[in-house]
């Protein structure tokens, strides 16, 4: 095995090794002693989303030219907030409307350095009836 190749393997580790530490220490998931097979496998799957979901964010962050720190960039995006506005109607029903507030200057930049508008208001929920009838169709 040549030397570049020796130092290949040795850099692939320490990718492996920053994962696992991302993993443990920036997405907070911790080993669980699961009793049951599905639920291991079930923990390993929310662990691999979750780290797949961070490095496409700080890939996303490097190609904007912001840097890797995915902490930073969340913390700034989480001071966009959403609220309810609920309104009486003359039935006595009431009307809920999620909007998403509008952004200080500084967010508005970061947001369009990283290709993003975020929306005037948020769809409803959905009840889980129309959900499972719309899955089945």
């Amino acid at each position: 095995m040549s030397a570049s190749e020796i130092w290949r393997k040795y850099m692939h580790l320490t990718d492996v090794e920053d994962s696992f530490r991302t993993i443990k220490s920036s997405l907070n998931l911790r080993p669980i002693w699961h009793q049951k097979q599905s639920r291991v496998e079930a923990h390993i799957l929310i662990a691999f989303l979750g780290y797949a979901v961070w490095k496409t964010i700080q890939k996303w962050s490097e190609r904007a030219g912001l840097g890797s720190s995915v902490k930073t960039l969340l913390g700034e995006v989480r001071r966009l907030k959403a609220t309810d506005v609920i309104l009486p109607t003359s039935t006595g029903r009431t009307i809920r409307i999620s909007c998403v507030s509008l952004p200080e200057r500084s967010l508005q930049v970061l947001l369009q350095r990283l290709g993003l508008q975020p929306p005037k208001r948020l769809a409803p929920p959905k009840s889980a009836e129309n959900a499972l009838s719309e899955a089945k169709m």
